[in-house]
Formats: structure tokens, C-alpha cells, sequence
């Protein structure tokens, strides 16, 4: 599995969990699950801002 496959299969089996595990109905199930991305959404967006920044690289010209 790749480094961009990992994340991509993470995402499906949680939001399969909460497909699996809610007896609620599909209506509230798509909610909680949409509720579920959009948690995992912001939780990479932070962690991402946290990465350190490599310093002395200069970033390639476009041409």
C-alpha cells in the first residue's frame, strides 16, 4: 500500500464502522458519517499546519 493509498483506506474503514455500527437509518447514518469526514477533514488540516517547514530549500521555477 502506498503513502497515498493508506489515508484514502483509513477514511473508508471508519466511515464503514459508522455505516456498520448506526442502526439509526440511512438518513442519520449519512449524516453521522458526513459529520465523521468532515472531523477527519479538519484533523489533517491541523496536524498538516504542524509539520515542520524545511528551511534552505528553494522552491523550484515554473517556466
Amino acid at each position: 500500500m502506498t503513502n497515498l493509498k493508506a489515508p484514502n483506506a483509513v477514511g473508508v474503514a471508519v466511515t464503514g464502522v459508522i455505516f456498520g455500527a448506526v442502526r439509526h437509518g440511512y438518513p442519520r447514518t449519512l449524516e453521522l458519517s458526513l459529520i465523521q469526514l468532515g472531523c477527519l477533514l479538519l484533523a489533517v488540516a491541523a496536524l498538516s499546519r504542524l509539520m515542520p517547514t524545511v528551511r534552505g530549500v528553494v522552491p523550484a521555477r515554473r517556466s
